[in-house]
């Protein structure tokens, strides 16, 4: 499996793409040595414009010189007007006026919600600020990496980084595809043994409980979306509800699925009531 990590610094955006891993040093086990922090998106905010710096002229009519001032990150992007005239002459220019000159320059920018899911302790989350080419990069689901660094003369700010695992298309390759049209082609006359065979590589830890493993299965790879006529999207997804007595296998069954699913959150109810999982929906933007 590969893992993507994005690298931003303050003169250049570099992606490192299919990092492989090596033996023996899981790319999990570098990106954690490294002070990047992984979690799992549960909440995408709406795409919206960030202005990032603006022209002014100095009114000084001995100068006249025109310059950027960048947005500061540190101070939630705030863009203080210039207070000093930074043009380079035969004198230093002392003019305090300045005026507004040319287009400001904005970008665009999303807030997403991560979430660190410890097994017998409480979810941790943090939120990540996206821009530019990382805006709808990722959607609730998604396992992404973050890093904390050092921006332009600022203490501590939260860059943006971005990581996800690959898709299931790009993991499997030609040859493990035509394996298994091969594998079925074989066994036309007896499909249900095939089935069987891939059933019983559901959830392989937990003993027996095949209509259980069928229904996980067939609820993961199963339903469509439909668009209408009008463009509105309808789920067909199906949905599952397991019940049973404690120690039967329902949390192993959980995180078989949530590993096997593409795009799939991980949660429980820890740190609730002992009235049980309360759900609530929260308005975001």
């Amino acid at each position: 499996m590969k893992t993507v990590l994005p690298v931003q610094d303050a003169a250049s955006a570099t992606r490192v793409v299919q990092a492989v891993e090596a033996r023996g040093h899981p790319v999990t086990n570098l990106a954690r040595a490294a002070g990047y922090a992984q979690g799992t998106v549960i909440r995408s905010g709406a795409a919206k414009m960030l202005e990032v710096s603006r022209e002014y002229r100095c009114q000084n009519k001995t100068c006249g010189a025109v310059f950027s001032v960048h947005s500061d990150m540190s101070q939630g992007n705030l863009l203080a007007p210039p207070t000093s005239c930074p043009g380079v002459g035969q004198k230093q220019c002392k003019g305090t006026r300045f005026m507004e000159h040319g287009d400001h320059k904005y970008s665009d920018y999303q807030e997403e919600q991560a979430q660190k899911l410890s097994v017998g302790s409480i979810p941790r989350s943090m939120v990540i600020l996206l821009q530019d080419d990382l805006v709808d990069s990722c959607k609730a689901g998604d396992d992404v990496v973050s890093k904390r660094g050092r921006g332009r003369g600022v203490s501590s700010t939260l860059k943006v980084m971005r990581g996800w695992r690959a898709r299931l298309r790009a993991v499997v390759s030609e040859e493990l595809r035509q394996e298994f049209v091969e594998l079925w082609e074989a066994n036309a006359h007896r499909p249900l043994a095939v089935r069987n065979h891939v059933i019983a590589s559901v959830c392989p830890q937990v003993f027996g409980l095949f209509t259980v493993k069928l229904a996980i299965l067939l609820t993961l790879i199963g339903g469509v979306t439909e668009t209408d006529p009008r463009g509105m999207r309808r789920r067909g997804t199906p949905h599952l509800l397991v019940v049973g007595d404690p120690g039967c296998g329902k949390s192993q069954f959980l995180r078989f699925a949530a590993k096997l699913s593409p795009r799939s959150v991980l949660t429980t109810g820890v740190g609730t009531t002992s009235a049980g999982l309360t759900c609530s929906a929260v308005k975001v933007g």
